[in-house]
């Protein structure tokens, strides 16, 4: 690859948001661009997850345009521009790190999780501790950012208690399951992930068992498949 593939990279999308480009790119705002970026990034996830490397590789080229799309929309507005992002980057990598920069300082690491730990105090130190309760991203992502937060204050429950106190609202059935899974140290995200191919696998081998698709399955069978432990 050229060194300066990047640099005609830029120039496409300078050209697409120029006046005689692309409509919907020269629109295009970082409201609508930072929803599509979540869809990108699940991709990329799933890509990972699954090992393709040409899905990873494509998904990546999709990132990368969208951070270009980043400088530019912010650039145009003077809000900021890549500059300023790759020079906070630079300055946010060095002081996080400061067993690997700064020569005089004392501590040193031997796991990746004792450097963990010591991000999250230097973390504490350069924010509020309330940031975390008002991001507003993606509800299970802000469950678990709020809950984790919550856990480092030291606001604890007994999992009998919150097993006990199940409420017949969903959205409250949610919260406190949520809450039990992060305190017991497991990722909701990545295990309701893990459900849902699990089930996805099932209902596929009930296809090929059936030799039926998915509209034409018993639904009882289905069912099953989805809660084992109430239709067995």
């Amino acid at each position: 690859m050229k060194k300066n593939d990047i640099n005609k990279l830029e120039k496409i999308i300078e050209e697409l948001r120029s006046d005689k480009g692309c409509p919907w790119d020269r629109d295009l705002k970082l409201e609508k661009l930072s929803q599509l970026t979540i869809e990108e990034s699940y991709e990329l996830l799933d890509a990972v997850e699954k090992k393709d490397n040409n899905k990873i590789i494509d998904e990546l080229s999709d990132l990368l345009t969208h951070m270009i799309f980043y400088f530019q929309i912010g650039d145009s507005l003077s809000r900021y521009n890549k500059e300023t992002v790759i020079e906070h980057a630079i300055n946010k990598l060095i002081e996080r790190h400061p067993h690997v920069f700064d020569e005089t300082y004392d501590k040193k690491f031997s796991s990746a999780d004792e450097v963990e730990q010591n991000w999250k105090s230097l973390k504490k130190k350069s924010s509020d501790t309330s940031n975390d309760l008002n991001f507003n991203g993606p509800s299970g992502i802000t469950a678990e950012r709020m809950i984790k937060t919550l856990i480092e204050l030291d606001i604890k429950f007994d999992e009998k208690e919150i097993l006990d106190n199940l409420s017949k609202d969903p959205k409250n059935s949610l919260f406190f399951i949520y809450f039990l899974m992060i305190q017991r140290g497991e990722s909701p995200e990545i295990e309701f992930r893990n459900k849902l191919e699990e089930i996805k696998k099932e209902i596929r081998k009930l296809e090929k068992k059936d030799n039926s698709s998915l509209d034409k399955l018993d639904k009882s069978k289905i069912k099953q498949i989805l809660f084992p432990d109430s239709f067995s």
